[in-house]
């Protein structure tokens, strides 16, 4: 019996070794193609693999999974798995997984230290110390924290975690999300707001949305509007669930307060870009999720999936409908 190939597209990570370990150990190969020798690699092997693993940055046609006989799996290495046709790999009997749990705590720390930087406004008070003002009556602005509401569009894994991260720190918590039941809201004391009211009453809005075709601009110019001179946006989802252009031209007029940004509607964030120059808005590049743990807890998941699907068993985040493939 040949042995399984895995194949794996990946420009953004340069090292490896963990999954080349663990797949030589269990006598499979591992290949890697960036997009640049993705076509040539393809050619040579890549059409006999019988796992693919498939970062962000490749969007493959479905086409592709004719070309593949032997494919069992497209594992994706992350959350999002918008780039990867699902229905097309369900319908030639491919399972498609993501990891959906690996990042958790990092992405709602960073929502939460994002929070926390304009809440007690630290890129000010840095600012004044450095220009020799000392003046701390200057921040009597500033809110406690049991004054203060965060909403949060998105109630899902993450969502749920920054808000018990946010009500230990005593703030009001509020969220929009159809998908979840009240149960849930109860049980975590958070208050369900319609989105409109959601975006006019809080202070701050977090956003917690996967990329799909629903959401897809869905924090609109009128949205956006809605929200308070001192409001603050904060995104560690993905870029296109808000009007990027709608957002700044309201950053730009003083509208809000400011924003929040890990995720940008073209990454990374071409040099020229206007959101750069803007004192009031705190940049970071796609970066929540990243900490020595989950990134290795990452690796280690992506090769089990790969090895339950190539080894004849249903993946542990299957995104196939629940019979699975055909």
């Amino acid at each position: 019996m040949a042995q399984p190939l895995v194949w794996m597209l990946d420009d953004e990570w340069d090292d490896h070794s963990q999954e080349e370990r663990y797949f030589s150990q269990i006598g499979w190969r591992f290949l890697v193609s960036t997009s640049r020798t993705m076509k040539e690699d393809y050619r040579l092997e890549g059409r006999q693999a019988d796992a693919l693993i498939q970062q962000v940055g490749f969007r493959l046609p479905a086409s592709l999974f004719e070309g593949m006989p032997n494919l069992k799996i497209v594992c994706v290495p992350g959350v999002g798995y918008d780039h990867v046709h699902v229905e097309s790999a369900t319908r030639r009997g491919i399972w498609v997984s993501n990891i959906p749990d690996y990042c958790t705590d990092e992405v709602a720390d960073h929502t939460v230290a994002a929070l926390m930087y304009f809440h007690r406004d630290l890129r000010g008070m840095d600012e004044d110390v450095r220009k020799g003002i000392w003046d701390p009556l200057r921040y009597v602005k500033n809110r406690r924290t049991s004054e203060t509401m965060v909403g949060l569009v998105g109630f899902g894994r993450i969502g749920r975690r920054v808000a018990a991260k946010l009500a230990a720190l005593g703030f009001r918590v509020a969220a929009f999300d159809r998908m979840v039941g009240d149960g849930m809201f109860r049980e975590m004391g958070v208050t369900r707001l319609p989105l409109e009211m959601l975006m006019e009453k809080c202070d701050y809005v977090s956003l917690h949305l996967p990329a799909t075709p629903e959401t897809e601009g869905m924090l609109d110019a009128e949205l956006l509007g809605k929200m308070p001179s001192h409001g603050v946006l904060i995104n560690t989802s993905r870029g296109s669930v808000v009007d990027e252009a709608a957002l700044v031209a309201l950053l730009v007029r003083g509208k809000i307060r400011g924003a929040a940004l890990d995720v940008f509607q073209v990454e990374p964030l071409p040099a020229d870009h206007v959101l750069r120059r803007l004192p009031n808005v705190l940049l970071s590049p796609h970066a929540a999720y990243v900490t020595r743990e989950s990134i290795d807890e990452l690796k280690q998941k992506v090769c089990r999936e790969v090895t339950l699907a190539v080894e004849g068993r249903r993946p542990v985040y299957a995104l196939n409908r629940s019979e699975g493939p055909r």
